[in-house]
């Protein structure tokens, strides 16, 4: 169900009249989206349906931009309110914030439009392009926007983020001093602790007067740490062989090709990017199929594991994936046997070669992807976790309440 109704949201009596014709055991919705309507929710017969929230990225940003800690903190503790959330660093923030005690949940893949037996949608059959990155750039206009007309001490703190990641994504990969790039939150803090005495003060007061504008630069510095993340992977890629990058470019948040290339500084015949701004949601699986091995860095906002939608697209197609490891990771695919790792950014390059030193690997290393997803982790897999989530007195309760509205 939509809730939004032209520019603003739907009313709590509208919502209630959907939902009752439909009549639902369940409601789910992700993020933010159901949050707004609480007095609906503890009225009957809602009070003791099963609401079950889903977080995918980091809940932090959105509840507190929109002020919504009072009412996600009278959630906590009720059965009929269920939380799932990707990583366990964001399950532990929603605890010491909120009270809430979060469930694991991953993200899945629709086992039919991500197959083995597709075919690639660009039909790149030029071989050297063996490596493939599918994902994209935050665009340089799109950062820049989010971080104008910010106050004295928020721009401060901007300026030297900005300044800190721009390091890091420029350093060689035989700087033995790169480090890792840690989520946003983080980064907030190792800025802070450069400014000046009276521009942590600013700080302080301008984000407790101006919320909207904290958040845009909290975007704004995880958008440039994502891209920090990426551009530094992608680089070494081409260190090592040909790349084939699948982006979308269209929409100012998005970087277009020149800005990709400047980034990355490798001709034509080395770096090959194709748009995919125009491609349907249904075709999406046939990027899979181009290529040798899928690479990734992990998005900053994955901070324990925070498993992106890509490891499981490539599990799907029955193709190999280069990831970082993070702990939640590993408990979901064997690494060596199902998917390939490094440990960190240092070790990224020995493991690229030696997976294209090796083809047959890589296709057994896809196949045995493709079981354990089919095994595991299809969002018929996910369904069965979430109603694992919801006691028998849950259940009991919301049945009796739907019976009595009938």
């Amino acid at each position: 169900m939509r809730i939004v109704d032209g520019n603003g949201l739907k009313s709590p009596s509208e919502v209630d009249r959907i939902l009752r014709h439909f009549n639902p055991d369940r409601i789910l919705w992700c993020s933010i989206t159901g949050l707004p309507y609480m007095e609906l929710w503890i009225r009957q017969p809602w009070n003791w349906i099963p609401k079950i929230t889903l977080w995918f990225d980091d809940p932090v940003i959105p509840v507190e931009h929109y002020g919504l800690e009072n009412v996600i903190q009278q959630t906590a503790g009720h059965p009929d309110f269920l939380y799932g959330i990707w990583d366990g660093y964001w399950r532990e923030q929603a605890r010491k914030r909120w009270g809430i005690q979060a469930h694991a949940i991953h993200l899945s893949a629709d086992e039919e439009e991500y197959h083995p037996s597709l075919d690639s949608k660009f039909k790149i059959q030029n071989s050297k392009f063996e490596v493939v990155f599918i994902g994209m750039l935050h665009g340089t206009a799109s950062i820049t926007q989010h971080m104008e007309g910010l106050p004295r001490g928020l721009a401060a703190l901007a300026a030297v983020t900005r300044s800190r990641l721009d390091q890091e994504a420029q350093r060689s990969a035989q700087d033995s001093s790169e480090k890792e790039i840690p989520s946003w939150d983080h980064l907030w803090k190792n800025s802070l602790e450069e400014l000046k005495p009276k521009e942590k003060i600013l700080v302080e007061s301008e984000s407790k007067r101006d919320p909207h504008t904290v958040w845009q630069l909290r975007w704004a510095i995880w958008a440039m740490a994502k891209n920090a993340i990426r551009i530094r992977i992608l680089r070494k890629a081409l260190e090592v062989a040909p790349l084939l990058i699948f982006c979308e470019q269209k929409q100012l948040e998005h970087a277009t090709e020149t800005e990709w290339r400047s980034l990355l500084g490798k001709p034509e015949n080395h770096l090959k990017i194709v748009d995919t701004s125009d491609l349907r949601a249904e075709e999406l699986g046939r990027l899979y199929h181009d290529g040798t091995l899928q690479i990734q860095a992990t998005d900053p906002q994955s901070v324990q594991g925070g498993i992106p939608y890509r490891v499981f697209q490539t599990a799907a197609s029955g193709k190999t994936l280069l990831t970082d490891l993070r702990p939640e990771l590993v408990e979901c695919f064997e690494p060596g046997k199902e998917i390939l790792g490094y440990a960190s950014v240092h070790d990224f390059v020995p493991a690229l070669t030696k997976a294209l030193a090796d083809h047959e690997a890589l296709k057994e290393v896809g196949r045995a992807a493709r079981v354990r997803f089919e095994r595991e982790h299809t969002w018929r897999h996910r369904l069965e976790t979430i109603e694992g989530w919801i006691s028998p007195k849950t259940r009991r309760a919301g049945q009796a309440n739907l019976s009595g509205a009938g």
